[in-house]
């Protein structure tokens, strides 16, 4: 696997979490922090202004159709809100912006590739678990045809069933997951609005 197709898989990974807040491990990082919103000065070392376009990156990826100006509002565990709003596109990269409803916590910028490549297309599938079924949800207004994928993962001890509801027709693709830790249900993350 190469340094560039792992940062994207940890990214997506953490996203299908809805974590939206990733470190890559290869250059360029795709999916890095930025600075702040609204602040002066370079971005972080880490966050590529664009990248050159991959000529392997032929998949659609789960940003490949957002627009400027397309936006998620995501509700999160612990009544946080969290609104992801793309500021800035090219033919390769998005720029999404990240709002959480939390006191001091300032609005963070994140580089996504438009395209995948064949191998990132296929790791970020794999980070969903494994495919058990289709299931729509509605999102406001809108009836959305959902494929549901489920993971078992460990935290010490504690085993928890991860299940995330994805659509392809919506930026960034997750649109809702939950995580069953010993039989207590919890949603972490549910788009609760979608504009295109």
């Amino acid at each position: 696997m190469t340094r560039r197709a792992k940062g994207v898989l940890a990214a997506l990974l953490l996203a299908g979490a809805g974590v939206l807040v990733a470190e890559g491990v290869g250059a360029p990082r795709i999916g890095t922090r930025t600075r702040p919103s609204g602040t002066r000065g370079p971005a972080s070392a880490t966050a590529p202004a664009s990248r050159p376009a991959d000529p392997n990156a032929t998949q659609t990826g789960p940003w490949t159709d957002a627009n400027v100006g397309a936006t998620l509002r995501v509700e999160r565990e612990g009544n946080m809100v969290q609104a992801l709003e793309v500021v800035k596109g090219d033919e390769s990269t998005v720029t999404v912006r990240t709002t959480l409803n939390v006191e001091g916590v300032k609005p963070t910028e994140q580089v996504w590739p438009r395209r995948l490549t064949p191998e990132e297309l296929r790791l970020t599938m794999e980070a969903f678990g494994r495919k058990s079924g289709q299931e729509p949800l509605t999102v406001g207004d809108e009836g959305l045809a959902c494929t549901v994928y489920q993971r078992e993962m460990s935290f010490g001890r504690t085993k928890v069933l991860n299940k995330t509801w994805v659509c392809k027709d919506v930026p960034g693709w997750v649109v809702r997951v939950d995580n069953d830790a010993r039989g207590a249900m919890a949603t972490i993350f549910r788009v609760t609005e979608i504009r295109k």
